[in-house]
């Protein structure tokens, strides 16, 4: 084959950041950043440059296979008619057949969907693994992808995203945690790395700093954030006055809302006095994510830290009154927890638990009216409750009015804003039923 020339005019220096990250050959790559940053163009280059020399296959994923055609696959095929390649490639996308073939070796790029268990059974003899929108991916099919992946040489793992939200495995798992410390290299790029874009993009991308703070932090910046559904269900919700520090008082009412399930989450607030109104501030939260971190412990960590100075207010997940298996001796959730308050000191309590939860479209309206009557005072603490704040954030509206549970589910999350929807429902609800006509504005 004839030596290739390509002009240096024609990569980016969102190309040039990327490569200088895949050469240091960490096993995992995370290409995040902005829209119109080039980074999908960019890593697809970079495929089609590999694949020339490459001593193995390239694989490229994407969560939905039905997706992949009219992205990855005709990408790729692009760059190739754009550097005069294409007598070097064969192209084959059909239903068992999905590759592109560098013809003077036999080296091939493979599409394969996430979605689809047989062909993830089977991934070897791949050295790069590149996933498009890696952010709809679920931390078990990365888990999946990362264990099913082997070769004879060494394979790197490539991720490329918009960083939607803190909160999402990619950086709380892969890239914050100390497990894959040494293993994980990031490359951020912003439209600024990408020399080619016009002056109309770049006026549309900087306008969205007044119009929607919200989609400029991550769409401009390329910084990790929530963007906000087009029907939020927390829609009384504005980050910029609710979001803040809020400071722990010993002397005054600890309020602390749970709900169970295989991960146990908690949250904890007072009521401090502000301008003569006690007004609901939420300053920790509590989600098992670790190991230990099983109810007794929360109970013990809660008694401990709040239970022998302050009262303590306990509401929560009506549901756990019922037996579960996943509960020593079979007892009920609510059971276990007065148990282990009593065991670790918390003598001060008073249990308000529902006989059943407020079904969500009802309770849709009390919590907004309620954030709507508390004002700019209504806090909760996003250093301190993370998880908290980005699900007031993310959690939508379903057609019906209630809670998109499905969504909810899906990408796993909503149980910490299930404790503050509880906390409302049940220790505010005597100040919502005085708001009279906020019920219908809400």
């Amino acid at each position: 084959m004839r030596k290739l020339h390509l002009s240096a005019k024609l990569f980016t220096t969102a190309y040039r950041k990327f490569r200088a990250v895949v050469q240091q050959l960490y096993r995992y790559v995370v290409f995040f950043g902005a829209a119109d940053s080039s980074k999908s163009y960019s890593a697809h280059q970079d495929i089609v440059l590999d694949l020339m020399t490459a001593k193995a296959d390239i694989l490229v994923m994407r969560k939905q296979a039905s997706h992949i055609r009219e992205s990855c696959y005709k990408l790729l095929k692009a760059i190739i008619l754009a550097w005069g390649l294409t007598t070097s490639f064969d192209f084959f996308y059909s239903s068992d057949k999905r590759e592109i073939v560098f013809k003077p070796t036999g080296r091939k790029i493979v599409f394969m969907g996430v979605n689809d268990p047989e062909s993830l059974k089977s991934l070897f003899g791949f050295y790069r693994v590149l996933i498009e929108e890696a952010n709809q991916l679920e931390w078990g099919d990365f888990l999946e992808i990362d264990r099913r992946a082997r070769s004879e040489q060494f394979i790197q793992i490539i991720l490329l995203l918009n960083p939607v939200s803190e909160s999402h495995w990619i950086k709380s798992k892969l890239i914050d945690d100390a497990a894959y410390a040494g293993q994980v290299g990031s490359c951020h790029v912003t439209y600024r790395d990408n020399e080619y874009i016009t002056p109309e993009r770049i006026a549309a991308l900087e306008r969205l700093k007044d119009v929607d703070p919200y989609q400029y932090r991550v769409y401009v910046l390329g910084l990790w954030g929530i963007i906000r559904p087009d029907n939020p269900y927390f829609h009384k919700i504005n980050p910029t006055v609710h979001f803040g520090k809020v400071v722990y008082n010993p002397r005054i009412p600890v309020y602390c809302s749970f709900d169970f399930n295989k991960i146990n989450s908690v949250t904890l607030r007072q009521k401090p006095v502000i301008n003569g109104v006690e007004v609901p501030q939420f300053f920790r939260e509590i989600h098992q994510g670790g190991e230990g971190l099983d109810l007794e412990y929360i109970c013990k960590e809660i008694a401990h830290t709040y239970g022998r100075s302050n009262q303590l207010h306990i509401t929560g997940d009506a549901s756990g009154g019922a037996s579960n298996a996943l509960t020593p001796g079979n007892r009920s959730a609510w059971r276990l927890t007065q148990t282990y308050m009593s065991q670790y000191g918390a003598h001060y309590t008073n249990y308000q638990v529902p006989k059943a939860n407020p079904h969500t479209d009802d309770a849709r309206f009390v919590v907004n009216a309620l954030i709507h009557h508390y004002g700019d005072d209504f806090k909760i603490d996003d250093k301190a409750c993370p998880v908290l704040a980005a699900d007031v954030q993310r959690c939508k509206t379903a057609t019906d009015g209630k809670l998109d549970k499905d969504d909810c589910n899906k990408f796993d999350y909503g149980h910490l804003s299930d404790c503050g929807r509880y906390d409302l429902c049940n220790f505010e609800y005597t100040t919502f039923r005085s708001l009279g006509h906020y019920k219908k504005a809400a």
